[in-house]
């Protein structure tokens, strides 16, 4: 528990510095998942990261070796109507020639960066926010200034 505390907080540090004028942006640049999230409209950033994220989330839980345990039960949400998009941007969402492995590069990338096991990315689809121990939080917002190097 003490090291988790510890671990937070440094990620907070880190967070902070990066946020306040890091080099994420510029080093991503010509990479295709960045070029094809920066050539979104802005109005529609929030909800397709959410959407990548589901998607690449129930990928994941469905190719793991948790599936037909207990706890997969509480892991799975129902996609993507547990999103809150209303559907006509589901299907213009759907619709999005996305980069091969866009949403499995996306998961990977919240996995790391924020250090997230499967409830916390759970949290973090659903709600839109997840809140570490520590007390400090991070939203699907926090993901889209830092999306996506890959």
């Amino acid at each position: 528990m003490r090291d988790r505390v510890f671990f937070e907080a440094i990620l907070v540090a880190f967070f902070l510095k990066l946020a306040s004028g890091g080099p994420m942006k510029n080093e991503t640049a010509m990479l295709p998942g960045n070029e094809f999230f920066n050539n979104l409209p802005e109005y529609i950033r929030r909800d397709f990261l959410t959407f990548e994220l589901g998607r690449g989330y129930i990928a994941d839980i469905y190719e793991s070796d948790i599936m037909g345990d207990p706890i997969a039960d509480e892991l799975l949400i129902v996609f993507p109507d547990s999103l809150a998009i209303p559907d006509k941007l589901i299907d213009r969402l759907e619709a999005l020639d996305v980069p091969e492995k866009f949403a499995s590069n996306l998961l990977n990338f919240v996995k790391t960066k924020f250090n997230l096991d499967r409830q916390g990315i759970r949290t973090l689809i659903i709600s839109r926010t997840y809140c570490f121990e520590v007390g400090f939080c991070i939203n699907i917002d926090d993901v889209g200034a830092f999306c996506c190097p890959f």
